[in-house]
């Protein structure tokens, strides 16, 4: 049988307090701006995404924005090539219906630097001006469709 003696000592034992070390101190403390660093991080990369993303639709708005204004421009070449080629069908050398003026600017006026009312040459230019818009045109939508 135990002594009273060794009663005491078994029972000091039992009543040691530990402690914490101060490495799980650090773990504690420094686990929380780990995590925070990685939630900015992660903010930051999605903010950044939410940019880039943002931008590429602005370009895209820009590029749809022009090739409606080509494709609005090509109506009107089609009829006025459709009302030249009339008039060059009617034997007419010169038109008073159509003009091609190239104006060069001069103080706060446009002076005509020459002007041709041929039907066949304003419709020959028309049909290489046309051809030049359908370029552009395709241009844009290969672009419009590329990362789709």
């Amino acid at each position: 049988m135990e002594t009273k003696k060794e009663k005491s000592v078994m029972d000091k034992v039992h009543v040691v307090k530990v402690a914490p070390s101060k490495t799980s101190e650090k773990n504690v403390t420094t686990e929380p701006p780990k995590v925070e660093e990685k939630r900015a991080e992660q903010t930051m990369s999605l903010s950044q995404l939410l940019e880039k993303q943002l931008s590429d639709i602005k370009r895209k708005k820009k590029l749809a924005d022009r090739r409606d204004i080509f494709l609005k421009k090509s109506e009107e070449l089609e009829e006025c090539l459709s009302l030249l080629n009339q008039e060059q069908a009617d034997g007419n050398f010169t038109t008073d219906n159509f003009s091609l003026i190239f104006a060069k600017k001069t103080n706060y006026r446009d002076e005509d630097a020459f002007k041709i009312s041929n039907p066949a040459l304003m419709a020959k230019f028309l049909v290489v001006l046309q051809f030049e818009i359908t370029q552009a045109i395709n241009s844009i939508e290969s672009e419009l469709l590329k990362d789709m």
